[in-house]
């Protein structure tokens, strides 16, 4: 079963130097899912025999007869040997590969440890098929999910650190709110702020003179200047963000989804309810919910309201019309700005 427990088991496994037969690992967290294949390899394989003990399959074009070979030949010069296969869509396989896939796998050999990464594909299984209760039984299926907030904090403060730079708590968490949560991301763009940052420590103007906005970031900005009534900057932001957007249903989406959240903080505040209450309920992050607390501040009841039907009938009206999306969003949030919808 995938879950963090699985994760630390994985780590236990590899740092005893007896890795377990099968590895399923898949999850949003790249950065964290190499890392620890990275590991794995480490632990298995030893440099000077790479090329003889670790081999690399595209699961779309493997054959259960290729994977077979790959686990039955002897490790050279090792006593381990690793075989990773990328992509192999195991549940949408014909009942005959599937059934050859099973038989190779209860027969892998205690020298050979086989690791199915999904990366491209999504890991999808179905629990009607053998092909599951065979793997739940005798596989470690590992997810590599994004970290809280608190464990991005310490881990981009530790990156500063070997940067040679200082990173405060409150900076960092500007970091996570300004980029995003995946740390394949976090660690180019701390790079790049340490790199541009002139003192000792990285400022939050720093992170916002270099560092790539993520849309959800870009959207709050949106929200920020729909809220002060600035149709100018509301607009310039809108198009910033669909000039890094080659798709707009992604931004139709971001933009819905935080009116959403705007009308539940609304609603909240109302209530006399708290900041962790409209975490739970909206799912902001609690190093962000703040900021959208006070936007939700500036914004009547009704307004908000208005705002969330204006967004599902723009939404509707874009899948339902050939009407070019950029004015459609265009005119979508000069409405919000509109002085007239706060009556």
């Amino acid at each position: 079963m995938a879950s963090a427990s699985a994760s630390t088991r994985m780590k236990k496994e590899i740092a005893s130097g007896e890795p377990g037969r099968i590895y399923i690992m898949y999850g949003e967290e790249r950065y964290l899912l190499e890392y620890q294949l990275g590991q794995l390899i480490k632990a298995t394989v030893p440099d000077d025999f790479a090329d003889f003990n670790l081999f690399r399959f595209d699961g779309g074009k493997l054959t259960p007869h290729e994977l077979s070979d790959a686990l039955e030949s002897l490790p050279a010069f090792s006593e381990r040997k690793l075989i990773i296969v990328t992509d192999l869509d195991l549940f949408r396989l014909s009942a005959d590969l599937r059934e050859q896939y099973l038989k190779v796998f209860s027969d892998i050999p205690d020298y050979a440890t086989l690791a199915i990464v999904y990366d491209a594909l999504e890991y999808n299984p179905d629990k009607r098929q053998n092909m599951y209760k065979y793997l739940e039984e005798n596989a470690l299926t590992v997810e590599f999910e994004f970290q809280d907030a608190k464990k991005l904090v310490g881990w981009l403060r530790r990156r500063a650190d070997a940067l040679s730079k200082q990173l405060d708590p409150s900076t960092a968490e500007h970091m996570l709110f300004i980029c995003g949560s995946s740390m394949t991301a976090l660690i180019q763009e701390i790079e790049k702020a340490a790199a541009y940052a002139s003192g000792p420590a990285i400022l939050v103007s720093d992170i916002d003179a270099v560092c790539q906005p993520t849309v959800e970031a870009n959207v709050f900005a949106l929200a920020d200047a729909i809220a002060d009534l600035d149709s100018a900057r509301s607009l310039h932001l809108l198009r910033a963000v669909m000039s890094l957007e080659s798709d707009p249903v992604p931004l139709f989406g971001a933009i819905g989804s935080h009116m959403r959240r705007l009308l539940a903080a609304r609603l909240a505040i109302d209530a006399n309810r708290s900041a962790s209450f409209v975490t739970s309920v909206t799912g902001t992050p609690p190093f962000a919910v703040n900021r959208l607390l006070s936007t939700a501040r500036k914004l009547p009841l009704e307004w908000c309201l208005r705002a969330v039907k204006a967004c599902a009938d723009c939404d509707h009206a874009f899948k339902s019309t050939s009407a070019d999306p950029s004015n459609m969003l265009e005119s979508l949030v000069m409405s919000l700005c509109s002085k007239e919808t706060r009556v």
